[in-house]
């Protein structure tokens, strides 16, 4: 059953806060279908990593691996830093090893335009996958949520036409809602600690799914 009066985003898509019986699965199903009724993968990963940041470095992370394959064979710094963050979220990589990683990354910037010049898509890549790093690293959530907007434009903007880099955007959303789905979360017995996390608004606070271990 769906709550009433959720304040718009994303609790629109969760059951009740009243109902201790809910399984992370149903709260990973009901945030997947949020995501594929926004207007793009944009707007849908602004959302997740301002309500909480380490689900949208989780998707994020998809988001920009998704692209990987068009950049110049044996350059590995953008996927390093994919990886780290994906590590991060985890709890598996510092911020020291997020800026280092984040920093490599952008440092292919120029390797890849140079191997790219024709299309000048790999550059977009390449910002895609640092800007991965830094919404791991700002300290305000809504920065993180900005830049994890940005991470889907930037990959979008690899794609050679408008009417291709605005089709593209919508498809990020499917691969955001099955990045979810594979969102390594509490069991269902740990699935109380999120549920009861709001704030005033009614809300979830920041912990994310992970954090309730």
């Amino acid at each position: 059953m769906m709550p009433q009066g959720m304040p718009e985003h994303i609790w629109k898509a969760v059951v009740k806060l009243s109902d201790c019986g809910t399984s992370a699965e149903q709260v990973r199903n009901a945030l997947a279908a949020w995501v594929k009724r926004q207007k793009n993968g944009a707007v849908a990963l602004r959302e997740l990593t301002e309500w909480d940041r380490k689900l949208g470095v989780w998707c994020a992370c998809a988001v920009v691996e998704s692209a990987l394959k068009h950049l110049p064979a044996g350059e590995d710094r953008p996927r390093v830093a994919i990886e780290t963050a994906r590590s991060w979220v985890l709890g598996q990589a510092t911020v020291e090893q997020l800026r280092k990683a984040g920093t490599d990354s952008l440092k292919a910037r120029h390797a890849v335009k140079a191997a790219d010049a024709s299309k000048g898509s790999c550059p977009y890549l390449v910002a895609a996958a640092t800007n991965v790093t830094l919404m791991a690293i700002f300290e305000q959530d809504a920065n993180a949520a900005l830049t994890g907007s940005d991470v889907a434009k930037y990959v979008a903007q690899a794609l050679p036409t408008y009417r291709e880099r605005r089709a593209g955007l919508g498809r990020l959303r499917t691969v955001i809602a099955q990045a979810i789905l594979n969102y390594p979360v509490v069991e269902k017995s740990q699935c109380r600690t999120l549920l009861e996390s709001t704030n005033e608004s009614g809300m979830p606070s920041s912990a994310s799914l992970a954090d309730a271990k």
